[in-house]
């Protein structure tokens, strides 16, 4: 059977996902996988090496993800598509899924891990709506306690959403936290302009 390097890493980040990076052994990988340990270090000179090139797939899948999103982000309805879109990824997509997980797991053990997490899961969007935030309120102290207040419950959510049986319960209350805060916003703004 042949394998090819995707593989290796779809099986290794499942394995991280469900025991943590250091729980896994290139000998775990190697049987999940199907192939030898001398087949596996034909590829791969280590366990960190499987992993790097796993971040390394990450950040290329995440640009391409996150390029759906190039329009500047002027509106709360257009915070509010992205925010579904980005949930939908990091908890639907299988590799952003498990590669969350990972990051999850890992982040009490190593300290590169928590900067990976929180590139990822508060990166690019959460600065765009500290952005757009800090437009409404002009403060940069109050746009960076409305968007922890706006991404703490969607984050809660990807972190419940893997053990709920019913995924749509998890999708509906992002939703209707995103509609709530939005409509908040919108009508406090409107208030102060009329002021």
């Amino acid at each position: 059977m042949k394998i090819t390097r995707e593989k290796v890493l779809l099986v290794a980040m499942k394995l991280f996902a469900k025991d943590g990076y250091s729980g896994v052994s290139m000998s775990m990988i190697a049987k999940e996988s199907g192939v030898t340990r001398a087949a596996l270090y034909r590829y791969n000179t280590d366990k960190e090496d499987i992993f790097d090139s796993i971040v390394a797939w990450m950040v290329e899948k995440n640009l391409a993800h996150l390029k759906k999103f190039d329009t500047p982000i002027d509106s709360f309805e257009k915070v509010k598509e992205i925010s579904m879109e980005i949930f939908k990824y990091w908890t639907e997509d299988c590799l952003a899924s498990n590669f969350r997980k990972m990051l999850t797991l890992e982040q009490y053990r190593n300290p590169n891990m928590v900067k990976l997490l929180s590139y990822y899961m508060f990166g690019d969007v959460a600065n765009y709506f500290k952005d757009l935030m800090n437009k409404s309120t002009n403060s940069d102290k109050d746009a960076e306690v409305l968007t922890l207040e706006y991404f703490a419950p969607i984050y809660t959510m990807m972190s419940l959403y893997d053990h709920l049986a019913d995924k749509e319960y998890a999708l509906s209350r992002v939703e209707k936290h995103v509609d709530y805060f939005v409509a908040n916003r919108t009508k406090s703004g409107m208030e102060e302009r009329r002021c």
